[in-house]
């Protein structure tokens, strides 16, 4: 398959695990990714394969000037979401869980750090910022980041905190680009409204703001709904 699209399942699977929220990535294996097809964009030929969430599918897209990513799904061509495979049909990864407690959701005055053994399992959606060193970030949180393997030669550096809302957050940064940090904000998992979940203005405000940055509206689109 590398000798035709230029990407291993492999490298793809490294990628999404280090992407994605943990509740996706913990259902992936290389059999998860199915290829779809070929599609003409902007940047050449792009090859697409579908992999399963835990509520349903998604792509991620590889091009011919090698770029890497997943896809948010109005912007997957017509012709591969129409091929694409239903849930049933990608393989998944059979994890053993321990029973999960309910989220601490007890008001505190201000973000804190929290201990990643004490974090909640929730799904989480990632951010990208420049300019924030993850140094920077523990100080300001008073954290102690954990240093986690993810692959592909690759370290992370991540804490999570909570905050005034009651939510939670994941903050990391790769361990050779300490000066970028992501920010993985809580996914409100609600579907009265909107069909995967909303993601809050005001969670991101609030990190933000204690490391000395504003918001830059608007906020760039994504498979959640933004809610202030």
């Amino acid at each position: 398959m590398k000798f035709l699209t230029g990407i291993s399942k492999s490298e793809m699977l490294d990628y999404l695990k280090l992407e994605e929220d943990e509740g996706t990535a913990d259902l992936l294996k290389r059999s998860s990714l199915l290829y779809v097809g070929s599609a003409a964009t902007d940047v050449g030929k792009t090859h697409y394969w579908s992999y399963p969430t835990p509520d349903g599918v998604a792509w991620v897209s590889y091009s011919s000037d090698g770029g890497l990513g997943t896809e948010v799904e109005e912007d997957v061509p017509r012709v591969i979401r129409d091929s694409t495979a239903s849930r049933e049909k990608h393989p998944v990864r059979k994890v053993a869980r321990s029973p999960c407690l309910p989220p601490d959701r007890s008001p505190v005055p201000k973000a804190r750090w929290v201990p990643l053994k004490e974090a909640p399992r929730l799904f989480y959606f990632p951010m990208h910022f420049e300019g924030v060193s993850m140094k920077h970030a523990a100080s300001v949180f008073a954290a102690r980041p954990l240093r986690s393997d993810v692959g592909i030669r690759l370290w992370v550096l991540h804490f999570c905190v909570k905050l005034t809302s009651g939510r939670y957050a994941v903050i990391g940064a790769r361990e050779d680009s300490p000066e970028q940090i992501s920010i993985e904000l809580e996914v409100e998992d609600s579907k009265r409204d909107y069909p995967h979940g909303y993601v809050h203005v005001a969670d991101l405000r609030e990190i933000l703001a204690a490391l000395g940055r504003e918001v830059q509206l608007p906020l760039k689109n994504c498979q959640y709904h933004w809610r202030e």
